[in-house]
Formats: structure tokens, C-alpha cells, sequence
């Protein structure tokens, strides 16, 4: 009874909320008036009923609480991405989640009671996974492990290796609560993100100018030897610092800034970004920056890479070729100065040389014409002198009727003669079309009787009547200049029944004319050089080598025509066509 009368201190505040329970009150107010004893015991009696009722209804509601936290940690058990394993002692499976089976592939009513180490593959792992349920069942704390499983299937779970991590241990039963994790991804992910960093160190050595690697916050992940070399740093210094706090801040440059802030968050890539900047202990450098931003998204990798290439001394080259282009352009301009002048001299030169060649060819028709009036001449000088003899006889008047006639016609014929000569050397004005068979008669009458006299036979064959558009008389006198060729060379060559063949017709809407002699031919050795300027065969006292130049310009370039030459026949064939 004096315990009762002296409640314990945990019980105190239960027996102060049944004091001033509403049912005590109640009871004391009914209570018969009895004696102090009798009354203090029924009130005892009463007080420790209604503690009775209180306490069954704080065992409920715990209880309640109880079960519903037990059912939340059942889901929370069940449905946890991680495989949950309670062993006993000897490593025997008692419990397992839904992920633990889905991991080891097997039904859960089949993992009870199953030893754990029969899903290890070999002899090692087993005996240190033993070895870790020991060390925690004497209380050593949590321990975590790496094991190769084997499935049901044979196949060897998560690739190589699982993380085994024993979290606790019970202290009655000493049952374990083991963790399966699944480390095939985060083992898979981790050997890619070191094979891209080997490989990108790879690459970073590799390169022979300066490279760095930096992660998304601009920090150095690597460098190569050519960026230590070129900017005079060392690894420690360098690596996982900040870029722009490199060198006591010599990278901190306003355009690198831009490059990284500004470009680059908008761009994957950027190709030749100049910067120029002085370094402290370095001196002023010209670079040119490449970046490239590499995102690997399933292993969460972004990293940069700035390639730089020092192109300082390029551009000092750069800006002396282009001093040395401005002192070539001064001299370039001096020198077509003196280009200029030289070719007027030359054109000059070559105009006295086609003056001279035209007055050589003047000579010759003036001389053709001298010899061609020579005979009408004379006849003329004995019509003359025949006048006076006649003049008293009775026979004069028939007489002059008869030899004015003669000396009309013999006028005619040098009038012609005349006409033909300055028709030859009038510059023409315009393209006309002409009759080619016409013009070659007009041409061969201007030489035919020197011809004769140095016993040359012109052999003209026309086919048809051949025109062409053009300058005639430029025609004409390349005509003439193929035909003193000719001569020259039957001349030269002293060769015995000296023969000119001029063939002329018509080839597809063509006039072509050839010219052939049997003077021996043209050398093979300089066949390519005939149409050369200043190039002849007849020596500088005979020639000027200008004559097939300018016969092979008129008709090829004044005319669109074409001048050939090849060997035929014992002699040289040349062909014109218009």
C-alpha cells in the first residue's frame, strides 16, 4: 500500500492526468460520506480503473501507429530499387525484397533458406563475403564488398562485379540486413568516362600545338607538353585551376572572355578566333584559338577543348611580305615603265621591219611591173619611130589608124597593170566577200612575167569558184608572200623544171587555197618555228623572218581563218583557209 501511496516518477504524469480525469471529479462528487479510510481507498480503487482504461487506450493507438509504420517500411522494403537481403549467421537467405529476386532472377519463395553463396561465382568471392557476415555479426560495424554472382541462367550479373554493402545486423536473432546494388551501369559509365578522358588525353599529347582540356566550369582537366613549353608553366600550376587564373592572371583577356561567355554558349565550335595579347615573361603572341565543346550525355561528361596555335612569327612574315610586296609593286611599276617603253620600241622596231618587208615586196611588183611595161614600152618606142617615116608617104593615114589600135591596147595593158599594183597595197577597209580563183589571177598577174624569166612554171588548178569573206587585198598579199617563198626556195635550190601548184575549191563552206613546190621541202628540225617572228632560213642579208608571221596573223587573226604548212611531194604544201 505505501507504494501505492507513492507513485514512481514515471508513472506521475499518468496518475496527474487521471486526477484530473472528468469521471474522477464525478466519483469524488458521488462519493457517501464515509470515513476517511473507507473514502481513500475507493477513490484509489477508482483512480487506478480509470489509469487501466487510459493506458489500453495509448496501447491502441500505438499499436495502430505501429502497424501503420510497419506496413509504410514493408512498401518502402518491397518496392526499393535496391535488393534487400536478411541472412542468418551462415549467410542464409530468410527474407528478400522484389529487386533482390529480380536481380538474382529466381522467385523469392525460392531464395528462402537458400545459402547466399551458391549465387557467387567463384571460391574467393564466397569465402569473402563469409567473411564480411562474421565480421558484422561480432559487431564490427557495416562492411562493403565487390563480387562476381552468377545468375540462374549462368550469365554473370551487372557485367563483372556487385556492390555488396552489409549495413546491419540484429542483435537477437542475428539475422543480417544486406544491400545488393547494381553496379553494371555506374561500372560501364565510369569506364567511359575514363576511357574519353584517356582517350582525350591521348589526343592532348598527341598534337604538337598547344592544347588544353577544360571541364563546363573552365577549369583545366589536362594539358600537353606544347602548351607547357610555348607559355612557360608547369603541370601543378596548371592543372584543375581556373583559366583565366592561370599565371598569376596573363590569361585573364578580354576576348578569351568573350570567346567562353559570349560564342561558345551559343556555338559548339569555333575555328580560328585570333587573340593577341602580352604575356608577362613571355612577350606579345598572336593566337589562334579552336574550340570544340564535347557532350556526352550518357555519362554526363561536357568538356572543351581549346587548341591554339601560335601564329605570331607567321604574322611578322605575313607583314614583312607584305613591305616586301609594296617594295615589289614600286619596282613592278618602275619595271612596266620601262616594259612599256621597251615593247614601243620593239612595235616600233617591228613596224620598220613590216614596213621594210612591204617595201621588199613593193620592190619586187615594181620591179615585176617594171618588167611587165618593158615589152609594151618597146613596142610603143618603134610605133613612134615608125610615125615619121610614114608621115610623108601616101600610106600614113592607114598606117596610123592601124598602130593607134595597137598603141591603145599595149596603154591598156599597163593601165591595168597599174591598177592591179595599187589595188595590191591599198589597205582595206572592211570585210567583203570575194572570189577567190579571181583574186589569185589578179595576184599572179603582178609576178608571172618574173616568174618567167627565171624559169618558173605557176600551175594554177581552180575547182569550182570558191568565196570568201575578208580582206582582199590582205589576201593577196599573203598570197604573194607564199609565192616568194617559193621562188626563193626553187632559186636557192637551183632546182631543174621549178614548179608552183596553186589548187584552189571549196571544203564544207571553206575557201581553201594551197600552195605547193617541189623546192625539196621545209626541215623537220624547224617545222614548228616557219610562222615564228624574225625566224627565216634565208639568212639576215635576204630575209627578215616577218613575211609568214604577218601571213599567218592576217589570216588567222584579221580573217578567222587558218594558215598551215607541212611537206608533200618533193617540196612544202602551204594550205589557207577562209
Amino acid at each position: 500500500m505505501k507504494k501505492d501511496k507513492s507513485p514512481s516518477v514515471e508513472s506521475a504524469p499518468l496518475r496527474q492526468r487521471t486526477e484530473e480525469h472528468p469521471k474522477v471529479k464525478a466519483l469524488e462528487r458521488r462519493a457517501p460520506q464515509t470515513g476517511d479510510e473507507t473514502r481513500r481507498l475507493l477513490h484509489e480503487l477508482q483512480v487506478h480503473q480509470i489509469e487501466m482504461e487510459m493506458q489500453n487506450t495509448e496501447l491502441l493507438r500505438t499499436r495502430e501507429e505501429f502497424e501503420q509504420s510497419r506496413n509504410k517500411y514493408a512498401e518502402l522494403y518491397e518496392l526499393a530499387p535496391v535488393g534487400y537481403f536478411t541472412f542468418d549467421r551462415q549467410g542464409v537467405i530468410r527474407e528478400v525484397n522484389l529487386t533482390g529476386a529480380r536481380l538474382l532472377r529466381t522467385e523469392r519463395k525460392s531464395l528462402v533458406d537458400e545459402p547466399f553463396s551458391t549465387f557467387i561465382a567463384d571460391a574467393e568471392g564466397r569465402e569473402l563475403f563469409l567473411h564480411h557476415v562474421q565480421t558484422v555479426v561480432q559487431g564490427k560495424g557495416a562492411q562493403t564488398c565487390e563480387l562476381n554472382l552468377n545468375v540462374t541462367d549462368g550469365t554473370i550479373i551487372c557485367g563483372q562485379m556487385q556492390s555488396i554493402s552489409v549495413h546491419a545486423a540484429a542483435s537477437k536473432d542475428s539475422y543480417l540486413l544486406c544491400s545488393i546494388v547494381d553496379c553494371t551501369e555506374a561500372k560501364r559509365l565510369e569506364t567511359e568516362v575514363r576511357n574519353a578522358r584517356e582517350y582525350a588525353e591521348n589526343i592532348v599529347e598527341t598534337v604538337r600545338a598547344p592544347l588544353v582540356v577544360l571541364n563546363c566550369e573552365l577549369e583545366i582537366l589536362t594539358a600537353n607538353q606544347s602548351f607547357y613549353d610555348t607559355f612557360k608553366v608547369i603541370p601543378k600550376d596548371t592543372v584543375g585551376h581556373f583559366i583565366y587564373a592561370l599565371g598569376d592572371g596573363q590569361w585573364d583577356i578580354p576576348k578569351l572572355r568573350v570567346l567562353f561567355e559570349d560564342i561558345l554558349p551559343k556555338q559548339t565550335m569555333f575555328n580560328g578566333y585570333e587573340v593577341e595579347h602580352d604575356f608577362p615573361g613571355i612577350g606579345p603572341k598572336i593566337i589562334l584559338l579552336n574550340a570544340r565543346q564535347i557532350f556526352r550525355g550518357k555519362i554526363g561528361s561536357h568538356i572543351i577543348l581549346l587548341g591554339m596555335e601560335d601564329i605570331t612569327e607567321r604574322r611578322r612574315a605575313e607583314y614583312k611580305l607584305i613591305e616586301k610586296n609594296r617594295e615589289i609593286d614600286q619596282l613592278n611599276e618602275s619595271l612596266e615603265i620601262r616594259i612599256v617603253n621597251a615593247v614601243d620600241e620593239l612595235r616600233q622596231k617591228d613596224k620598220m621591219l613590216i614596213m621594210h618587208d612591204r617595201l621588199g615586196i613593193m620592190g619586187e611588183m615594181i620591179d615585176n611591173m617594171a618588167r611587165q611595161w618593158s615589152e609594151p614600152l618597146n613596142s610603143l618606142e618603134t610605133l613612134v619611130q615608125q610615125v615619121p617615116l610614114y608621115y610623108d608617104s601616101g600610106e600614113f593615114r592607114e598606117f596610123f589608124k592601124e598602130n593607134a589600135a595597137k598603141a591603145m591596147e599595149l596603154i591598156q595593158n599597163m593601165s591595168t597593170t597599174i591598177e592591179d599594183f595599187r589595188n595590191s597595197f591599198r589597205p582595206d577597209k572592211k570585210t567583203i566577200p570575194f572570189s577567190v580563183n579571181q583574186l589569185i589571177t589578179r595576184t599572179l598577174h603582178l609576178v608571172e612575167t618574173s616568174f618567167k624569166e627565171q624559169k618558173i612554171h605557176i600551175e594554177l588548178l581552180p575547182e569550182g569558184n570558191p568565196m570568201a569573206n575578208g580582206y582582199p587585198n590582205e589576201y593577196s598579199q599573203v598570197l604573194l608572200n607564199l609565192l616568194m617563198n617559193a621562188r626563193d626556195a626553187l632559186v636557192a635550190n637551183q632546182v631543174e623544171d621549178a614548179l608552183i601548184s596553186i589548187h584552189s575549191f571549196a571544203e564544207g563552206g571553206t575557201s581553201v587555197v594551197t600552195v605547193t613546190d617541189n623546192a625539196g621541202g621545209i626541215p623537220e628540225e624547224v617545222m614548228d618555228r616557219i610562222f615564228d617572228p624574225y625566224f627565216t632560213t634565208k639568212g639576215p642579208e635576204k630575209g627578215t623572218g616577218i613575211g609568214l608571221f604577218m601571213s599567218k596573223s592576217i589570216i588567222e587573226k584579221n580573217m578567222g581563218g587558218k594558215l598551215t604548212v607541212c611537206n608533200a611531194e618533193g617540196g612544202a604544201s602551204f594550205r589557207v583557209e577562209v
